[in-house]
């Protein structure tokens, strides 16, 4: 990403010029899994989440967390994207201090939350849900795409 990126924190302030984290040289890494633009893509990126971090030995605990914040990003691309075929994945450890998740799309737009969901709303609290299982996350835009990125804590991770 470059030029004019913006960034959505957890505060909700956008920064300009402010990329989405990248890895780190000699991290352990997946590159980008390329996700066809469909509800199935949800179950296989949770699937490639679940195989990349037991490769890596990360606790039980923290693979499941990281499975449902993929969940909620890609299915948050494939419902709200428009104009694009695809959704990209990537996992990287910072380590020893985090886990990072990216979900890149090409639809530039900033997420637009609804609201806040009355009590038997099936949907509308995925973003809430990353937020809460996070030490950090946000959304860098370029002109071309988004992605949308999330930090969860490794807590005694066997590196």
């Amino acid at each position: 990403m470059t030029g004019s990126a913006a960034v959505r924190t957890t505060d909700d302030a956008v920064v300009a010029g402010t990329p989405a984290p990248e890895p780190k040289v000699g991290a352990r890494h997946t590159g980008w899994l390329t996700l066809p633009l469909a509800e199935p893509s949800a179950r296989t990126a949770r699937l490639h989440t679940r195989t990349a971090l037991r490769e890596w030995r990360v606790l039980d605990e923290v693979v499941d967390c990281a499975e449902l914040v993929v969940s909620e990003l890609v299915t948050n691309a494939v419902r709200h994207t428009v104009g694009c075929c695809c959704v990209d994945l990537r996992l990287w450890m910072d380590a020893p201090v985090s886990l990072v998740i990216a979900v890149r799309d090409d639809d530039p737009r900033m997420p637009c939350p609804a609201g806040t969901p009355d009590d038997t709303a099936e949907s509308g609290r995925g973003l809430t849900i990353v937020a809460g299982m996070c030490q950090r996350h946000g959304c860098a835009l370029a002109h071309d795409h988004k992605t949308m990125w999330a930090a969860l804590a490794l807590r005694g991770t066997a590196l």
